[in-house]
């Protein structure tokens, strides 16, 4: 019967600190493991970056969560549809509420208003120019419904 010997590889001891003397063997285990990899096949070159333009990395990066992307002007323009639908206004599918509801259309105009005041300065002008059109026209309307 042979014997089998198990050596402790962990690079973290049960406290979660670092062991420093497994840590050091196993990098030069994979120095060793990449040595002798490149020394069995030709050599690859390395596949070049390829650098986005200029222009593009000025851009603020939207996220990407496989619908539209993520930006504050979506943000600007999803509170404010779902201002005016709560005002009555036809959604999406071109149904409306069977009764507005002015207390949370009220809320959604006031939230719009303390994201222009804590994003002020930090805004693009599109998105500041979006965001003052979107407030005049849900304030408008607001107005309007309120004053009858």
């Amino acid at each position: 019967m042979s014997e089998i010997t198990v050596k402790n590889k962990r690079l973290f001891d049960k406290n979660g600190n670092l062991v420093a003397d497994r840590a050091a063997e196993g990098e030069a285990a994979e120095k060793a493991e990449g040595q002798s990899e490149k020394a069995e096949s030709p050599p690859q070159p390395e596949p070049k970056a390829q650098e986005e333009p200029k222009e593009a990395k000025k851009k603020d990066p939207a996220l990407d969560l496989g619908g539209l992307p993520v930006t504050i002007a979506i943000l600007f323009l999803d509170l404010a549809s779902n201002a005016l639908i709560q005002m009555g206004e036809k959604g999406p599918e071109g149904q409306a509420l069977s009764a507005p509801n002015l207390p949370v259309a009220k809320q959604l105009i006031d939230l719009l208003g303390v994201l222009e005041k804590k994003t002020q300065g930090n805004l693009d002008h599109e998105e500041e120019a979006l965001l003052k059109a979107l407030l005049y026209d849900v304030r408008l309307k607001y107005v309007s419904l309120t004053s009858s």
